[in-house]
């Protein structure tokens, strides 16, 4: 049908090309291609920043473990702690460390010189309790360690080696009794990473960490004489018998800060040809100052730090102590602090000459019976020793108060160089060394 004249025709719709949609196509691929490559992205960094986190994680709960490996080293020569406290002879690690000091390896002298006096390990397995093992003597310390749980989460552990230090020139030197020794804290966050013949686990799953130590004794300085008393000397001084033929200390036998009693005891053993005037000492100068002062002489320190000591035991046994100090002592305490009004009774033999007792009483002290004591007795107040027995009484080193001293019945105080000075060389604290900490190999 034509149309009418003057009418408009009716618009006809364009045909589209067959190349738009095929554009439209291509373009969405792409956007879906972009999504999905930023989804990939996101996703591998999401993974790069967990795989981060637990190299942290795991860096960071080594380097845990490596201190804790330098802490349970001193707990343990210090004696908290019962882990490695002696090896397979019986030999205590102090003792192993204190007596053979001269004889002990270096740390990077060829193999044989590098083999450790102590070795140890520990791991924490998912129960979350340390299980350490100690190694023979100059044995690698992973020849100790424990076996860790396995499929039971990490089970971290460290192991730990304690040398001689080097010198300052380089050379591993004689070192003396006090030190300082080195301690190495390996520490993994998978104990099974640090097996002994185990390849070398990652960086971040191991940290080496060394500290020095030294020994800070027990005593400072030796008492110079048997007896030595900041006030008078008094009792029934006829059973006292006062013994010192030790040439280095004159021969001294009573130091007293008040007048020298009347009667003098009646058994004096001195310095062949040494007159009695010369080795009884009344109102000495030097014990005239504060009672402090005479405990800062000997010991070093103020008695609040001394109590800071960690290898001191501090005992609240008011009353009869006897058998508390000889339970103490012969669990490994050498150095004791004695709270209150104390009395030691008769009963066993309360220390020796290789390991001598320190025995502190913070307040009066009485000693009764035949007591048999090597070591030194430090009172903070006053000081009576009653012997009705037939048995004289002994101590073997010195007796010291800061109050006055009152004896009665046959007591003997012979001074010996041995216990006290083991008291001054070998009995004390194993404490870090400022500054030594070390994250790190070199």
């Amino acid at each position: 049908m034509s149309p009418r004249p003057g009418s408009i025709p009716a618009p006809t719709r364009p045909q589209a090309p067959a190349s738009c949609g095929a554009a439209t196509l291509v373009t969405v691929l792409m956007l879906l291609l972009i999504a999905a490559l930023v989804a990939v992205y996101a996703s591998r960094a999401q993974i790069l920043e967990q795989h981060i986190a637990t190299r942290h994680e795991r860096a960071g709960l080594a380097f845990e473990v490596a201190d804790a490996g330098l802490e349970w080293t001193l707990a343990t020569l210090n004696g908290d702690l019962a882990d490695c406290a002696a090896d397979a002879r019986g030999a205590a690690w102090r003792d192993r460390l204190l007596r053979g000091a001269d004889a002990l390896p270096g740390p990077s002298r060829g193999a044989a010189a590098a083999a450790p006096v102590i070795a140890a390990s520990c791991t924490r397995p998912a129960d979350d309790a340390w299980r350490c093992r100690c190694a023979t003597d100059g044995g690698d310390p992973g020849d100790a360690a424990p076996t860790p749980t396995v499929g039971a989460g990490l089970a971290p552990g460290f192991r730990v080696a304690l040398r001689r230090a080097d010198g300052p020139d380089g050379p591993p030197h004689r070192a003396a009794r006090t030190g300082p020794w080195r301690v190495d804290a390996y520490g993994c966050s998978d104990a099974a990473a640090c097996a002994s013949g185990a390849a070398a686990p990652p960086e971040h799953d191991a940290v080496h960490a060394r500290l020095s130590v030294a020994l800070l004794g027990a005593l400072r300085q030796v008492p110079a004489a048997p007896l030595i008393v900041r006030g008078r000397v008094g009792g029934a001084l006829a059973g006292l018998g006062l013994h010192n033929t030790s040439p280095a200390s004159a021969g001294l036998l009573l130091v007293s800060g008040g007048p020298l009693p009347a009667a003098a005891p009646a058994h004096l053993d001195s310095l062949p040809g040494t007159a009695a005037w010369q080795v009884l000492i009344g109102d000495d100068a030097g014990l005239a100052g504060p009672a402090e002062a005479l405990f800062r002489r000997l010991f070093g320190m103020t008695p609040e730090a001394y109590r800071g000591h960690p290898a001191l035991r501090i005992l609240d046994c008011r009353g009869r102590c006897g058998d508390a100090v000889h339970k103490a002592w012969r669990a490994g305490a050498r150095m004791l602090w004695l709270r209150g009004e104390v009395e030691l009774d008769a009963g066993a033999e309360l220390g020796s000459d290789a390991a001598p007792l320190l025995a502190i009483v913070d307040g009066d002290a009485r000693l009764s019976g035949p007591l048999r004591l090597h070591g030194l007795v430090y009172a903070r107040g006053d000081l009576a020793w009653h012997n009705g027995s037939g048995t004289a009484a002994r101590l073997d080193g010195a007796l010291v108060a800061e109050g006055k001293a009152d004896f009665d019945g046959p007591i003997d105080l012979w001074y010996r160089t041995a216990p006290l000075q083991a008291l001054a060389a070998a009995t004390g604290s194993i404490v870090r060394v400022p500054g030594s900490w070390i994250d790190g190999d070199d």
